[in-house]
């Protein structure tokens, strides 16, 4: 898990740490929402609280072990001692990865309160301001996280450690508010295209192979990367073949497991319940 051991190679499924996560996540949620569904204003203040002091822990934890956020793109000029601190002190971390889903919770409650939170009152350009405000918001913050790494990436230059700290700080949380954001809006009827896309009946079948995509896919690109017998060479037309096929074979894998495995034990499951009651 994200605990034991603490080196991910030494574990069986070094990838399931975030099923870990996960997991804490929904074994803590219960106590936040209790108080979200008695004291709705002290529930929020406890997000708030909790959102505030997940960027000041990671804030904390990357000045004191010096840990630059880009080790993984600058892996040829940094000790593999900082790598190691930054994937056992902040990488694998649950208070260091609950930002996005502190912002689910919040986003979840105020859709489940919607009459509290409704915004049918507000005038119709108001309205409108607000909406398309939110979306230019939201664009820069899931812009400005996955794109703020490209010229340390590009370049293979460190990151100064102000820079550096920010980045950690507040690049999970901010993305878990454009990805709020956008589910807010398409959730109100204000997602438009991006709704019509994401709301594809042909996400459906995808969307239940995706747990299996998760625990096969690193195995599908070990896979190929070690039955390489010469050096790998990047360019983008490379790289998109080799994503597309990634993808493909996982889902493909993925397929073949839910079907062999996880169907079968979960029609066991039923039948068994079933006895039950």
């Amino acid at each position: 898990n994200n605990f034991y051991p603490t080196n991910s190679k030494d574990a069986c499924v070094g990838w399931g740490w975030y099923l870990a996560c996960d997991m804490q996540f929904y074994i803590f949620s219960p106590i936040v929402i209790s108080v979200l569904y008695k004291y709705p204003r002290r529930g929020m203040a406890l997000l708030l609280a909790l959102f505030l002091a997940n960027i000041g822990v990671t804030v904390c934890l990357a000045w004191y072990y010096h840990i630059q956020i880009g080790d993984f793109i600058t892996m040829d000029v940094q000790p593999k001692s900082h790598i190691d601190d930054f994937m056992d002190k902040i990488y694998f971390k649950p208070w260091t990865r609950c930002g996005p889903y502190i912002v689910g919770l919040a986003v979840g409650y105020i859709l489940r309160r919607k009459e509290t939170f409704s915004l049918d009152l507000m005038p119709r350009m108001v309205k409108l301001i607000f909406y398309l405000s939110g979306w230019c918001v939201a664009f820069v913050c899931l812009g400005s996280t996955l794109y703020a790494l490209y010229t340390p990436s590009r370049d293979q230059e460190l990151m100064t450690r102000g820079v550096s700290i920010l980045y950690a700080s507040v690049c999970r949380p901010v993305w878990g508010l454009g990805l709020g954001w956008l589910v807010y809006a398409c959730h109100t009827g204000y997602g438009g295209y991006i709704n019509s896309i994401l709301s594809a009946s042909f996400w459906t079948p995808l969307s239940r192979l995706s747990y299996n995509v998760y625990l096969v896919h690193i195995l599908i690109i070990d896979l190929y990367v070690y039955t390489l017998n010469v050096p790998m060479y990047y360019n983008d037309i490379s790289m998109v073949i080799l994503y597309l096929g990634t993808v493909f074979a996982s889902f493909l894998a993925a397929y073949i497991v839910t079907v062999a495995v996880e169907m079968p034990f979960f029609e066991m499951e039923k039948v068994f319940l079933s006895r039950r009651k």
